[in-house]
């Protein structure tokens, strides 16, 4: 079959275009010459007007052949009607397109119903537990149902499979993916709850790739706590899946998600979860090369700072974080202002970091994904200031979608509950220099003699007395402890920072002085046989300003080994090690929060000066472990207030009552000061603290009170000053007349 065009000149001068199938049957290839053709031979020879009419019959009778023809669909020659038909044809296209995404919605139609009344509804409704019987699911599997696997991992890991109950409240709104500020206890396992969520978590194919769950740490040392973790339940997973048959019905699945689509379809942890923190500059490269391999981690962990170096010089396709499923930040208020949160003069790295990435979220949001789940974990002294800033400042929360765990108290409220356990007594140390006169000095000569020398070899020129500090009498009048704790003009904390921040501008020198003097005393309280501290292994937690070598170095007078503490040597399991044989484990204080030393026992704390804040006494306290698992128990935090249901707070029934631990399950901290620099406004940090820590429990280390303390003195310098008025959950608290 051959198609043509055959262009047809009537004398008329009319022209159009037939397409034509020209077949043997009745075309002959000397009757269909071009039109073009017939009418030069018409016009240049000057055809007979007979010869003329016979061209004409002859196509016409082509014309009525086409026409006969089925084979042969001459268009139409009208242009209007062509248009119509093309017009006609558009509509139809557009019909079958309208049509097809009808089918499409009306296939769909439940879905969206069902998410368009599961906005309406309360957050709570949406969890997939009943929360009535909370307190009764026993086990990880009841919030991870599809996870069997990976759960029998964690229980070898853990030694248990019986979640805490800040677990249990967490792994609740994780099955509605209700975003949630949690707060905490020490001890409560928030760590391995976040672990847990991040990778029992199965991202969907209907969000594309990417990251599915991003957790931002504070430092290095948590990164390496994370892949220490993680890594090892990966490698423990994948052993049992290869070593035990598992039913098929029982094996790593999730509804709706194929097999493939499991934690097991990654072939190594580098595909699985990758870890980023500040280093040296090969390790910094190793870390990049990884994730060019492995560009869609199912996990991504991280430091604000790290991640912000990457996202500023590499961009965002270099790490595909524009589609998270789930963000969680580890111990959120650790790496903000603990006092004024987001009210702070500079914009921290993670406020930074969470400003950026939910932007991006957002932007994608509105294209086809649903908002991620956000979790902040913080300690038990935040109060509800934090909430209502990010309400007011930032847009990170989907709010009908939060649920807040824990209770936030208004400023100036006492903790319904404590935040130091009560198996944690705390001793304040008060060391006294005095000049040790068995150092003489030859004035005439300008020597020392020998005897001198030799007594003063290795040793400071002066000795110490050690003193306890006088300790604080709580009452039973919960007004007192709000007037001591919030109602004083210089007793707040703003004020005590002013004032010890001029102390630490002093000279360097000066501050070596002081230091050596806690050491000094500490040397001294390690002779005493009655405190047993010669039998037992120390954690020593030092401020930022002090060099944990030179402490280790100063420490060496005791004739004991310490060692500065490193993450990558192990050091968590320090204290029950028996191959360590050293017995000092040195720190600073800032790097404590989210460690876990199992066994500890006893911690020296080296100066008011290490205390940064509320939250970090809460942290440094929270360090004692003596459960194997690492885990504080619940009942270590009583109640300190009874809440009625109008609001209103008493004082719990078991708030005066004197614990009944046993000795084998107490911890000692050993808070060391000079009583040179020791004055009312420290002495009043340490109450204020030990209040709003639930009454911490005090001992008397040394036997002896300080000499010389004057209390009218000082209780006349914080006087309460009543035009500060405080609110309780919106209720102003009364005083009585009596």
């Amino acid at each position: 079959m051959l198609l043509r065009n055959l262009r047809i000149f009537r004398s008329s001068g009319v022209i159009s275009t037939l397409p034509i199938t020209a077949t043997k049957d009745y075309i002959h290839l000397r009757q269909f010459h071009t039109s073009k053709h017939l009418l030069k031979r018409s016009r240049d020879n000057k055809l007979s007007k007979k010869a003329q009419q016979e061209e004409n019959r002859l196509i016409d009778k082509l014309l009525e052949d086409t026409d006969a023809d089925d084979e042969i669909r001459p268009p139409s020659i009208d242009i209007r009607e062509k248009k119509k038909q093309l017009a006609l044809e558009k509509g139809l296209m557009k019909a079958k397109m309208t049509r097809e995404l009808n089918e499409q919605v009306r296939e769909n139609m439940g879905v969206i119903r069902g998410y368009d009344k599961l906005l309406k509804t309360d957050p709570l409704q949406r969890v997939k537990v009943n929360l009535d019987d909370t307190k009764d699911i026993q086990k990880f599997s009841d919030f991870f149902v599809h996870c069997g696997p990976l759960l029998r991992t964690f229980k070898n890991h853990l030694g248990s499979d019986l979640p805490t109950d800040f677990q249990r409240k967490i792994f609740t709104l994780s099955t509605g993916q209700l975003s949630t500020i949690a707060k905490g206890d020490s001890g409560s396992g928030r760590t391995m709850a976040l672990i847990m969520m991040a990778m029992c978590l199965n991202r969907h194919r209907a969000r594309g790739p990417g990251v599915s769950t991003l957790i931002i740490v504070k430092s290095n040392d948590l990164v390496l706590k994370y892949q220490q973790i993680i890594t090892k339940v990966y490698q423990d997973l994948v052993n049992l899946m290869k070593t035990i048959p598992i039913p098929r019905e029982q094996r790593l699945s999730f509804e709706n998600i194929d097999e493939e689509e499991t934690i097991l379809k990654y072939k190594n942890i580098n595909e699985m979860a990758q870890f980023l923190y500040r280093s040296d500059a090969t390790t910094e490269l190793k870390q990049q090369e990884i994730i060019a391999e492995n560009p869609l981690p199912h996990i991504l962990v991280s430091t604000p700072h790290r991640l912000l170096d990457l996202l500023s010089t590499r961009g965002m396709n270099f790490l595909k974080i524009n589609n998270v499923q789930q963000i969680l930040v580890d111990d959120f208020d650790t790496m903000i202002d603990p006092e004024t949160y987001l009210d702070s003069d500079k914009t921290a790295p993670v406020v930074l970091l969470l400003d950026y990435v939910l932007k991006l979220q957002d932007y994608n949001r509105k294209h086809r994904d649903p908002h991620p789940m956000i979790c902040f974990t913080v300690s038990s002294s935040c109060n509800n200031s934090l909430i209502e800033q990010i309400k007011e400042e930032k847009q990170w929360f989907d709010w009908k979608k939060f649920v807040p765990i824990g209770s936030f108290e208004s400023p100036g409220s006492l903790p319904i509950h404590k935040s130091v356990p009560d198996n944690v007594s705390l001793g304040s140390v008060l060391v006294l220099p005095v000049i040790d006169e068995t150092v003489s000095e030859n004035v005439d000569n300008k020597k020392k003699t020998r005897k001198s020398k030799k007594k003063s070899k290795g040793k400071n020129n002066f000795k110490v007395e050690l003193y306890d500090m006088t300790p604080f009498e709580y009452g039973s009048d919960m007004r007192t402890w709000i007037d001591k704790s919030y109602r004083t003009t210089e007793g707040h904390d703003a004020y005590y920072f002013k004032h010890r921040n001029k102390r630490l501008n002093a000279a360097r020198k000066v501050k070596d002085i002081g230091f050596e003097i806690l050491i000094s005393g500490f040397i001294e309280l390690h002779k005493r046989k009655e405190l047993g501290l010669k039998q037992e292994k120390l954690l020593f937690v030092h401020p930022d300003s002090v060099n944990g070598t030179q402490v280790r170095d100063f420490l060496k007078k005791t004739k004991r080994k310490g060692k500065v503490f490193n993450f990558s040597d192990g050091d968590e399991s320090f204290f029950v090690d028996d191959q360590n044989k050293n017995d000092f484990l040195i720190i600073n204080s800032s790097a404590l929060p989210s460690l876990t030393f199992n066994g500890l026992k006893t911690i020296v704390v080296l100066g008011n000066e290490t205390i940064k804040n509320m939250s970090n006494f809460i942290t440094i306290a929270g360090r004692i472990r003596n459960d194997k698992k690492g885990l504080i128990s619940e009942d270590r935090f009583p109640e300190l207030l009874d809440v009625s249901e109008n609001g209103q707070r008493s004082l719990a029934s078991s708030t005066t009552k004197n614990s009944n631990n046993s000795d084998s399950d107490k911890g000692r901290i050993f808070l060391i000061n000079s009583l040179f620099e020791f004055d009312h406004y420290d002495r009043n940090y340490l109450e204020r603290l030990f209040i709003r820590g639930g009454l911490v429990d005090q001992f008397s280390p040394c036997g002896v009170l300080e000499p010389g303390f004057d209390q009218d003195a000082y209780n006349s310098t914080f006087v309460p000053d009543y035009t500060f008025q405080y609110f309780n959950d919106g209720h102003e608290f009364q005083l009585d007349e009596e």
